[in-house]
């Protein structure tokens, strides 16, 4: 009895963990496609202040 017990749990597992990592897949796709502008926006922000930072520091 403990061995089917423990072949089923194994099995329940694998299908758990197969199906955990699909969805987290999914949204983690989802996330990067929303964010995806928000990004583009931020990293310009980014570089004009390094730029900036740099430029001032040459004139200093």
């Amino acid at each position: 009895m403990e061995n089917k017990r423990t072949d089923y749990f194994r099995e329940y597992m694998s299908t758990y963990r197969k199906e955990k990592k699909e969805t987290v897949h999914k949204a983690q796709k989802n996330w990067r496609e929303k964010n995806r502008e928000y990004q583009k926006l931020y990293m310009r922000e980014y570089r004009a202040k390094k730029k900036a930072e740099k430029l001032a520091k040459e004139m200093a």
